[in-house]
């Protein structure tokens, strides 16, 4: 099972369980804010993808090996409601999850939502070469993790939340870094995956040049028969930058 939290709400209630991942360089604590706001109502797992956070020596880095680790965690959970959320390379996962791929990955039970978070598409990145080229030829140190957290937010983040990101982008497996930028991003699941049935909540962020609405539109929505699509005021790290935000869109899709 890949490392968890799992944040009980303060009370019993009967509603689904979000199970929530991480964006690319980051972890799962990205979450911590987001979950403690929804604890009054909702039980949030939220999950480090293999060679992230305290999966950092986990193996497996390809959408297949994430999404099949993703679906035996739940399945060892045994949650049997749940909302998937996916956050950009997550976003991916959780997009192959809620397909009819699940069963054949492993998921035992089938989500009842999807919430996408300025996800990656199904089909191949848009980053950009000259993007990714340079994430390829950086080092792993201090300055860079500074530059990384920062170029990837567009409202400032409290001190502690921004030192807390830079220890994960410090934390990630070179191997799983390389694995993304090199095939993660170029793996197409269109024709697998594609289209989602599953009801969907599609967030992006107005201040995130790269994957913005207009990308989601032309790449992402296609894919989803049963989508709306809103926009936060936030750079990429929705769930650090605006926690507020994100949580009342999640309290009234999933309430819904």
């Amino acid at each position: 099972m890949l490392p968890v939290t799992d944040t009980r709400p303060k009370t019993s209630t009967d509603t689904p369980t979000l199970v929530t991942s991480h964006s690319f360089g980051f972890s799962r604590r990205e979450w911590i804010e987001v979950a403690d706001l929804l604890s009054d109502q909702y039980r949030t797992v939220a999950i480090d993808a293999p060679g992230y956070g305290d999966a950092r020596d986990v193996p497996g880095y390809s959408m297949q090996e994430m999404s099949e680790q993703f679906a035996q965690t739940i399945n060892e959970l045994h949650l049997e409601r749940f909302v998937l959320v996916g956050h950009s390379m997550t976003g991916k996962v959780m997009q192959i999850l809620a397909s009819r791929m699940g069963p054949e990955l492993g998921l035992s039970h089938e989500p009842e939502k999807l919430v996408l978070i300025t996800p990656t598409p199904l089909g191949r990145e848009v980053g950009g070469e000259d993007l990714r080229q340079a994430l390829i030829a950086q080092d792993q140190n201090q300055e860079n993790g500074e530059r990384f957290v920062t170029d990837r937010i567009g409202l400032p983040l409290a001190p502690a939340v921004h030192a807390r990101a830079v220890e994960d982008y410090l934390k990630t497996n070179p191997a799983a870094w390389a694995a993304w930028l090199n095939a993660g991003i170029y793996e197409d699941w269109i024709d697998r995956a594609a289209p989602i049935s599953v009801e969907t909540l599609l967030i992006a962020a107005d201040r995130d040049p790269v994957w913005g609405l207009d990308m989601q539109r032309k790449l992402t929505l296609p894919h989803l028969q049963n989508v709306t699509a809103t926009t936060v005021d936030s750079g990429h790290q929705v769930p650090m930058e605006a926690p507020e935000q994100l949580t009342t869109l999640l309290r009234n899709f999933i309430g819904t």
